[in-house]
């Protein structure tokens, strides 16, 4: 056992629903004393501990927690879990299996500790995880059945015996950031810098509070004519730094503010508030955008890289080695087009604008290495999502407040990733290391979900301009629209996708291009949908194992595979494990829409454990629409056939006549009379 879990086994469990006890005063002991000789005697074979809640009341306390845990202490398993720090401060041991400890007031015993004893002025460090791990053998940790909110939520130590908070944070704690713990320092709570589980917190390191955020004169927004922005905060005497190159300020970075700034052309404004003994306040940005500006961007601007990186491979115009000239502008064929120059104002102003605001060398670090993958290539960011000023179709007002938040960017996607598409995708991450756990707001109309772990910026990889005017010439497939019509006919069809909508994006001021936002069908994406946690789901896409695994999809695989399904009994068996209507309807889809690039490749498929049934999502529809309606599972190489989720399934389900009229009946259905 670890040293900070010093506690000591009971040789039997108590049992608090026949034995609870009212401490009394000294001059009632010896009445006491024979009452619990009676209840002794009669309950003999039951153990008989005293009830110490009484004795100790305010004697346990929660000591301190870490509520974003991401490079901190580790458990057991090499998790970086959230944990929790009890501590005995008074001068006898304590039972615990009288206590629990929970997030929700109204749920008071959600986690009860086991049957161990916490010795004097000890400390106690569990995780709170939500492995729900009850025993500390083998070196192990406890771990509750919940997990810390870092926004703040309640926390409380319950006392079951008493039925009452023995120490609690109520309503909640307040915010908590990435591996700062939070705990008690005296009289009082405050934020630790060098976190003490299972020791003694550290007093010098602690920040009393935070300081609050900088408050904005004007909101983001599209601007016309020049404005003053004055930049306050509540907190008396606190220092505020900003910038307007992109980069995050700080303590030491970034100019300080001491008069209003006069805004009078394109700019972002980042900014934060200091003070000694506070936790610095969060970072906000602000964007300002002159369409003037915007409509002139030149190929060179201030301050911004003319190349970004060297071409991998030859090409018929490029070589291996050749820079990768950057490319700025506003393409010339629109702005300088009579027509279309005078409605481009117009057109940039008429949907929901993405205001992405970074650090100038972690954005060319990441545009010189689009092939890159994984956390190591991904940087902090901030996002701003905002409305046109005037109201338009499809976003009710009660979402035309828009959001700021910062997050973590990646590029994303296959070909778009290439050196000669000069606009790529992005994926967005929000994670306790940049600030919130999650996005909460009402992005898409008609879904109930409003909290992400992730979005994606689809890029158009091959509907784009930048892409086949070079690569392919084929401008005509530049639509933008195929791969939302696809997400949003299956959502018509069976009732759920992936949701999207269109955005004009900019990076640090700079107009980007038109793009999708989109949510990724991942674990989180299904248990938003279909309940559960993250964790109880597995999705698969392609490049995973899916035929010969030990999971519940290998199983699916593994069970049409013996054939014979024409048998009632078999094809009830396979309905356990996914749902046929659904699989149809994603059939359908595909077929209607001629999908080329499918199935082997542009599929997701997701299933919750143990016992859930598995539900197909579309993916990358871009090529769809190219050479009409198409019924063909065999139009993939050999090298790819592995990879082909439909053919193992269709043609074997085929031989049942219930499936083959399920069929027929979904395509009366999508097909005719008003259908999908």
């Amino acid at each position: 056992m670890v040293a900070e879990q010093k506690v000591t086994k009971l040789t039997k469990p108590l049992k608090f629903n026949k034995l609870k006890f009212i401490m009394v005063s000294k001059n009632r002991y010896k009445i006491f004393f024979w009452v619990i000789t009676f209840v002794f005697m009669v309950f003999s074979a039951k153990p008989l501990i005293p009830d110490q809640s009484g004795i100790y009341s305010g004697a346990l306390v929660i000591n301190e927690f870490m509520a974003a845990n991401g490079a901190g202490r580790t458990d057991e398993d090499g998790d970086y879990s959230d944990w929790i720090e009890i501590h005995n401060r008074s001068s006898a041991a304590i039972n615990l299996s009288g206590w629990s400890l929970t997030d929700d007031p109204n749920q008071p015993e959600k986690w009860i500790f086991p049957d161990i004893v916490l010795d004097s002025q000890k400390y106690l460090l569990l995780f709170a995880s939500g492995k729900d791990r009850r025993s500390a053998e083998k070196n192990g940790f406890l771990h509750t059945n919940f997990r810390l909110d870092q926004a703040g939520e309640f926390l409380g130590l319950y006392n079951i015996l008493e039925q009452r908070f023995m120490d609690e944070l109520s309503p909640q704690f307040t915010r908590q950031w990435r591996d700062i713990s939070f705990g008690r320092y005296g009289a009082s709570y405050g934020y630790f810098a060098n976190p003490t589980p299972g020791k003694a917190n550290d007093a010098e390191t602690v920040w009393s509070g935070v300081v609050s955020k900088v408050e904005f004169s004007v909101e983001r927004g599209f601007y016309e004519a020049p404005f003053s922005l004055t930049l306050s905060t509540p907190t008396e005497g606190a220092t505020i730094r900003y910038t307007v190159d992109g980069s995050e300020p700080g303590e030491s970075h970034g100019l300080s503010y001491t008069q209003p700034l006069q805004i009078d052309t394109t700019t972002v404004v980042r900014a934060i508030a200091v003070k000694p003994n506070l936790l610095p306040s969060d970072e906000d940005t602000h964007t300002y955008l002159f369409l003037d500006d915007v409509t002139r961007q030149p190929n060179n601007p201030p301050g911004f890289a003319p190349t970004w990186g060297t071409h991998r491979v030859n090409t018929e115009e490029t070589q291996a080695g050749e820079p990768v000239f950057a490319d700025y502008a506003i393409s010339p064929e629109i702005a300088g087009d009579a027509q279309a120059g005078e409605n481009l104002k117009a057109a940039l102003s008429s949907i929901p604008t993405i205001s992405v605001v970074m650090d100038r060398q972690s954005f060319i670090d990441l545009y010189s290495n689009p092939r890159e993958r994984g956390l190591d290539w991904e940087r902090a960011a901030s996002v701003e999502f905002f409305y046109p000023d005037k109201a338009q179709d499809g976003y009710p007002d009660r979402a035309r407040v828009g959001f700021q938040i910062n997050a973590g960017l990646r590029i994303q996607g296959g070909i778009g990733r290439y050196e000669h598409s000069k606009k790529h995708s992005f994926r967005l991450f929000f994670r306790g290391e940049y600030g919130a756990t999650k996005l909460d707001y009402p992005l898409f109309s008609g879904s109930p979900v409003r909290q992400f772990d992730t979005l994606i910026l689809r890029a158009g990889g091959n509907e784009n301009f930048t892409l086949l005017a070079t690569l392919k010439g084929a401008r005509w497939l530049v639509t933008y629209t195929r791969d939302e019509w696809l997400r949003r006919s299956q959502i018509e069809m069976s009732g759920f996708g992936s949701h999207g909508l269109f955005a004009h994006v900019y990076i640090n001021g700079l107009y980007w291009g038109l793009y999708n936002l989109v949510e990724k069908p991942d674990e989180a994406f299904m248990a938003s949908y279909f309940g559960g946690d993250k964790e109880d789901w597995l999705v698969k896409q392609p490049g995973d194992p899916f035929l010969d695994v030990d999971d519940r999809i290998g199983e699916l695989y593994r069970l049409v595979a013996q054939g014979g399904l024409e048998e009632a009994k078999k094809y009830a068996a396979v309905q356990q494990y996914m749902d046929i209507t659904q699989f149809i309807d994603y059939l359908i889809l595909h077929w209607y829409a001629g999908a080329t690039d499918w199935p082997d490749n542009n599929w997701y498929m997701g299933v919750q454990n143990p016992a859930g049934r598995i539900k197909f999502l579309a993916w990358d529809g871009e090529l769809t629409w190219v050479n009409g309606a198409n019924i063909d599972h065999e139009s993939v190489s050999e090298a790819k056939l592995s990879r082909n989720i439909v053919k193992p399934i269709f043609e074997p389900l085929m031989q049942n006549s219930d499936f083959r009229m399920e069929v027929a009946d979904r395509l009366y259905k999508h097909l005719f009379h008003d259908g999908a």
